[in-house]
């Protein structure tokens, strides 16, 4: 009984090892593809506005897909 409750924990943990795997490849996948794309957004679609307690950063893209919003405290 021991020697399966033993398997089951290493099944869990390659799982959760496998997760994070996959998950890294792709998080890098997204920040290669935004290292690449930033540059090609019209600087018109940026915009900076100070807030009461912290800056907004947003970027409207041009072909509709939608706005991106981060805050930025400073």
């Amino acid at each position: 009984m021991k020697l399966n409750s033993n398997y089951k924990n290493i099944k869990n943990l390659h799982s959760v090892i496998k997760f994070f795997y996959y998950a890294s490849i792709v998080f890098t996948g997204i920040c290669i593809f935004s290292i690449f794309a930033i540059p090609f957004v019209p600087d018109s679609a940026i915009d900076f506005e100070q807030g009461i307690r912290q800056w907004v950063y947003s970027v409207d893209f041009p072909l509709g897909i939608g706005s991106a919003s981060i805050f930025v405290k400073g």
